[in-house]
């Protein structure tokens, strides 16, 4: 895919960063920026997921389920304790 050239307005504290690194990693600062834009846009759509999933399956515990399910287990056990096992 061709490049479409871009001005942009950086803290110049930023900038000196970003060099730094794109030289570090021997790479052009415009690869850079993509490598690092493409990452951010990854993570907002893994969070924007999340959410997503958060939403429809909750992100809190029921904890009456949970405490059925102890009390359930606790009762099978107790049925089947005294079952001989082969």
């Amino acid at each position: 895919m061709a490049g479409i050239k871009t001005a942009i307005s950086l803290e110049q504290g930023l900038l000196e960063q970003i060099k730094k690194n794109a030289e570090e990693m021997n790479i052009s600062r415009s690869k850079f920026f993509s490598i690092a834009v493409k990452e951010f846009i990854q993570r907002r759509q893994n969070q924007k997921m999340l959410a997503k999933l958060n939403s429809v399956y909750g992100d809190e515990m029921d904890t009456d389920k949970f405490e059925n399910q102890d009390a359930m287990r606790n009762k099978q056990f107790q049925l089947l304790k005294d079952e001989p096992w082969k």
